[in-house]
């Protein structure tokens, strides 16, 4: 009886989870409708870094990393931090917030490609695979067709948050080399860390361009209540509790059905889009979103049935000893 209201308790957590992550497009929305890219970055950074120390701090969960590893999780955190942070926050200035759900949504897409190339012995390419790989890749062609023909700040802006996505791969697969080189490196402190240094990246971009006369001095900066509260909900929701969610569905779950959260983001980011902003997806829009749907399911799909494969034939050679 207990470990079924675990359950549920842990289906609504990934419930949760789902909604949060996706409701940062909207909220991103907002922010860089009023302020710029850069300062929207530097404030939610800032912000989530100070709440995940207190936040550490009271879950007692590892902040420090090894010496030899941390230059590698350091660079892991520009990937998965700073450099998707501002690629989106950018890239939604002229793409609606649900068009950039679901072009996030095709992490899974690179990271096999990526995979695929550097770690081809833990990432080998299936005909599932592959075919959720081309489907999801015409689905990407099919949502770029309409800005093609103008290569206008549209295009551009889709093309920002398609690299942002590229972007989490290459960190995923850092993150993935690095807990596989030291076992005993907590995912935990790497996130801890990757948002550190990603803070502090984003605090020297930002000092540069305040130099060069680019961006307004901090004194200057002004944010009306509701880039304030959009900011609080990323830095707190998205961020900090988000985070701890999804370091519980993957001790109880494991790492593959936690990551089923891909399937749910891009429609609820459609959803909210929607309910907010009143967007419809176009007729192209919506074929590509329903192709790139489509691929990461297979490519998943294929993912889960390959680690139950590994599993069986652990425990038949452990049965056989």
């Amino acid at each position: 009886m207990k470990s079924a209201k675990i359950e549920v308790l842990d289906g609504f957590l990934f419930l949760v989870l789902s909604l949060f992550w996706a409701g940062s497009f909207p909220a991103i929305k907002v922010i860089v409708s009023e302020v710029s890219p850069y300062t929207g970055v530097f404030l939610r950074l800032g912000l989530a870094t100070a709440l995940l120390t207190v936040f550490y701090k009271a879950m007692r969960w590892p902040m420090k990393v090894s010496k030899a590893q941390r230059l590698r999780v350091w660079i892991g955190g520009l990937f998965l931090q700073a450099f998707p942070f501002l690629l989106l926050f950018w890239g939604e200035q002229y793409v609606s917030p649900g068009l950039s759900g679901v072009l996030n949504g095709t992490t899974p897409m690179w990271t096999l490609v990526l995979g695929a190339i550097f770690l081809r012995k833990d990432e080998p390419i299936t005909v599932i695979k592959l075919l959720g790989l081309v489907l999801g890749i015409s689905g990407l062609v099919v949502v770029f067709l309409p800005s093609l023909t103008v290569m206008g700040s549209q295009f551009w802006g889709v093309f920002a948050v398609a690299v942002m996505a590229l972007s989490y791969a290459v960190g995923t697969l850092i993150n993935r080399s690095v807990l596989l080189r030291d076992p005993g490196t907590k995912l935990q402190a790497c996130l801890y860390q990757q948002h550190l240094a990603s803070f502090v990246f984003i605090a020297f971009v930002v000092v540069g361009l305040m130099l060069e006369g680019s961006l307004a001095p901090f004194w200057e900066w002004k944010c009306s209540a509701a880039v304030l509260s959009a900011i609080g909900y990323l830095a707190l929701f998205s961020n900090c509790i988000a985070w701890g969610i999804y370091f519980r569905l993957l001790k109880k779950w494991g790492a593959l059905r936690a990551s089923a959260v891909n399937y749910l983001i891009p429609a609820l980011a459609v959803g909210l889009d929607f309910l907010f902003y009143g967007n419809v997806p176009s007729a192209t829009q919506a074929l590509g979103i329903v192709m790139i749907f489509g691929g990461i399911v297979l490519i998943q799909s294929a993912a889960i049935v390959a680690a139950k494969g590994a599993q069986k034939k652990r425990a038949s050679v452990l049965t056989a000893s």
